[in-house]
């Protein structure tokens, strides 16, 4: 039948409004389901992070990194048994590439309370930056057969404290709205509160914010496409307070150094009498000297052995006498980040021996200042040898009843994310082989024979791990200054397959 005359208008400009509120609330539903709303809310926030777990697999932490995020909780335990499969990798590989770690644990109502704590200082130990976080919400059906709240509360409260006496801090609280009004609303209010609302901003009181489960980005492939998103209440100053351990670590550290001597199972552990700040300044002008000298003088009849090994540094030192070495340094502040809590390879030296004091030493300052008012795109060739280093604590953190004695080289790479973001291919592979040439030569100069070495630059400051091992194998094997020494291990934390490790096994195998 064909509409005209008036009705017919009506009629069609009904069907027009019909068909727009229709499209109207499409887009709405979409906009909802993509969680745009929260998406532009959260963009208000200065410090972006996510929360993963095995579900995203294999993650790329440095492309994560240049995305914008800056922190990550990573799920490392469930109930009293389960172990996440990707936490330690995930932990160390967001650490190296200068993403801010934390661990989580999901809360089990099936399980006691103090089993749970207990699994999850015993899988974590000291490798989270962050502040514990107890993930408690709904799961299988227990939306449908709630537990008692009393019951709840105790439990989670006994975790809360056990944690807490072990680190030091209140842990956090995740937890999803309705979760929150039942259980947690008005009993756990000093404790930080992650909350989860992917709807609108939370109202409450919140410390993180999980405004996101539907965005997509690149560097992981796990069998979930998706990872969720979240941000910090406040500036990057308060973020500071969320990090735990580290910072604690490097204070207990830096007392030790001091007083050069540390309690464990209930005996005194003294220092060697040992000057602690000794350290030797090799400026650019020392290296061009030594650049000079007739390095085959040194040349043994042999090559040296050559290892890689999934270890830290002073792991790999362990077992080595008079080892020497290698600091992957900050150019510009002794011990990087170590102050903060930070999770690279120097801040790690930094914590578990006496190196601080030698590199904040008045005689190590010289290339701290030079480097800060001698600007250039991949910085000077300084370098710091601290001869007199005591390591008193194991790649976990834990103090040693043996200490022992390291020789530690500080040598800066060139910062691709940094200083170095525009500067050649060609001129970062001439400053790295040089400094590689320089500190084999005050090793060969000093006599030690056993060094450990790894993948300088490589982690947050951006350089390919194919390039930086292909550098070490051109000085050490083609140049031969291998022959100079007994042992070279190039000591990689981090995954077992990693990139950096596993270009590094290729170049040398």
């Amino acid at each position: 039948m064909c509409m005209n005359g008036k009705a017919g208008r009506r009629k069609v400009a009904g069907f027009i409004a019909c068909a727009m509120a229709i499209l109207v609330m499409g887009s709405l539903g979409v906009m909802i389901w993509q969680q745009i709303p929260t998406r532009v809310q959260a963009g208000k926030y200065e410090i972006c992070g996510v929360d993963v777990s095995h579900y995203q697999g294999e993650i790329d932490w440095n492309t994560i990194r240049e995305q914008g995020i800056s922190f990550a909780y990573i799920k490392a335990t469930e109930g009293s048994s389960y172990a996440d499969a990707y936490f330690e990798q995930n932990v160390i590989g967001a650490g190296q590439a200068g993403v801010v770690p934390g661990a989580y644990h999901f809360f089990s109502f099936d399980s006691p309370a103090e089993t749970q704590a207990e699994w999850y200082i015993e899988t974590v130990g000291s490798e989270s930056t962050l502040i514990p976080a107890v993930d408690i919400e709904y799961y299988g059906d227990k939306r449908q057969n709630p537990p008692g709240e009393s019951a709840v509360r105790t439990s989670l409260q006994k975790m809360l404290d056990i944690l807490e006496t072990k680190y030091g801090v209140k842990p956090m609280i995740y937890t999803t709205y309705p979760f929150y009004r039942k259980y947690i609303q008005g009993d756990f209010d000093e404790y930080p509160l992650w909350l989860r609302n992917v709807y609108f901003e939370p109202g409450e009181d919140w410390t993180l914010w999980q405004y996101a489960d539907r965005v997509v980005l690149d560097g992981y492939a796990g069998e979930e496409r998706y990872i969720d998103m979240d941000v910090f209440y406040g500036s990057a100053e308060e973020f500071e307070e969320l990090k735990m351990n580290n910072i604690q670590i490097a204070k207990e550290t830096m007392k030790i150094t001091a007083e050069k001597k540390f309690e464990i199972n209930g005996k005194t552990i003294h220092l060697p009498e040992m000057d602690f700040q000794a350290v030797e300044v090799f400026s650019p002008i020392a290296g061009e000297e030594l650049l000079s000298w007739n390095i085959a003088e040194s040349f043994g009849e042999q090559m040296c052995r050559i290892s890689v090994v999934n270890k830290d540094s002073f792991q790999a030192a362990r077992r080595l006498e008079n080892p020497f070495v290698m600091n992957f340094a900050n150019a510009h502040g002794p011990g990087g980040g170590f102050l903060l809590g930070a999770n690279a390879q120097e801040e790690a030296l930094c914590r578990c021996s006496t190196l601080y004091a030698s590199i904040t030493s008045k005689a190590a300052s010289e290339m701290y200042v030079y480097n800060n008012t001698h600007l250039r795109s991949v910085e000077s060739d300084y370098m710091l040898l601290s001869p007199s280093v005591c390591v008193f604590r194991n790649e976990k953190y834990e103090l040693l009843e043996k200490p022992f004695h390291a020789a530690v080289i500080t040598v800066p790479a060139p910062n691709r994310y940094g200083a170095a973001l525009l500067a050649s291919g060609k001129l970062i592979e001439e400053t790295m082989v040089r400094r590689i040439r320089i500190m084999l030569r005050i090793a060969a100069k000093k006599g030690y024979r056993n060094l450990v070495l790894g993948a300088w630059g490589c982690g947050a400051f951006g350089n390919k791990p194919q390039d930086v091992s292909g550098y070490f194998y051109q000085v050490l094997v083609e140049e031969a200054y291998g022959r100079c020494f007994d042992e070279v291990c190039f000591a990689i934390y981090g995954s077992v397959d990693g990139k950096n490790i596993t270009a590094f096994r290729e170049r040398f195998s």
